[in-house]
């Protein structure tokens, strides 16, 4: 039996359990998450969280749906501070509930991708990321400009976390676009899409895709195919931030920029050499629980 929250981050859902006595280790992690994650056997979710540590300084061990261990999560991580206000004030004990909480998270979080900073500020929970990495442009080619539809044959790539490779789209794409992405996403034909370069970059078998559009100077549309949800989410934190700092290198240079994802708004702030990720928080649920072996 195990405690357990249910949490949204924009619209990325993640399962988190309290593992502060490490009851939790080892291969059943990756078991007990595809368990908890699957959309109708489970609890649904695109990843779960596995939260130790005390005070002011914390770790996880966070696995994304298919049971894979993730570096990063954006989202994620913006949730970890509602759920260590949740943990404090005593959420099993049954002693408070989300719409009555005072939010206070102030504390730091051991990742694979490094430490990172979680505060809560106007009620919007929100994370220092991690130093980005091996920014670089790479020109896609004629053919799939056409056929993605996109603004620019100029392709991004840059770790905020976790790698992504990122497209600049003059619009929202359609049906026969997401599939080729989703296609770039996994390494397929990529020779056929002109995107022999992509095997070059060494940042694991596996690579986020990100597609944005614009809004306004200063806000833009985007969506993730993210690794470990073989789907475009609802939202993608590191995503986010990979396609603000893809727009601004691009285009406005502006170090504040809304990202409009499928699940809510996030806001990136680039003023300083680490982005600042913000944005909602919410619980689904909570309660107390196991599975039949």
């Amino acid at each position: 039996m195990f405690d357990w929250v249910k949490l949204s981050g924009a619209g990325n859902t993640f399962v988190f359990l309290p593992n502060f006595k490490n009851e939790f280790r080892g291969e059943r992690l990756s078991q007990l998450t595809q368990k908890i994650c699957h959309p109708t056997l489970g609890l649904g979710g695109d990843g779960a969280v596995f939260m130790r540590g005390k005070g002011n300084k914390f770790a996880w061990d966070f696995f994304n749906a298919d049971g894979s261990l993730a570096a990063m999560c954006g989202n994620a991580a913006r949730c970890s501070g509602y759920f260590m206000d949740l943990f404090r004030a005593g959420i099993f004990a049954h002693k408070i509930t989300g719409t009555k909480l005072n939010p206070q998270a102030q504390f730091t979080l051991q990742t694979n991708a490094g430490e990172i900073a979680i505060s809560v500020e106007n009620l919007s929970y929100q994370v220092q990321m991690p130093l980005p990495g091996g920014e670089k442009f790479f020109s896609g080619g004629k053919k799939i400009k056409a056929l993605l539809g996109l603004e620019t044959a100029q392709i991004f790539f840059v770790d905020t976390g976790v790698p992504h490779l990122v497209f600049h789209s003059k619009k929202n794409p359609n049906e026969k676009q997401k599939l080729i992405y989703k296609q770039i996403r996994n390494k397929k034909n990529l020779s056929e899409l002109d995107l022999s370069f992509v095997g070059k970059i060494k940042s694991g078998p596996q690579i986020n895709v990100t597609i944005f559009w614009k809004k306004t100077a200063t806000e833009i549309f985007a969506g993730t195919f993210e690794r470990g949800v073989e789907d475009m989410t609802l939202a993608c934190g590191t995503g986010a931030v990979a396609a603000a700092l893809a727009w601004k290198k691009l285009t406005t240079k502006k170090d504040s920029i809304g990202v409009h994802v499928p699940g809510g708004t996030l806001k990136i702030n680039l003023t300083k050499d680490q982005p600042l990720l913000s944005g909602p928080v919410a619980m689904i649920a909570y309660g107390r629980g196991g599975f039949n072996d």
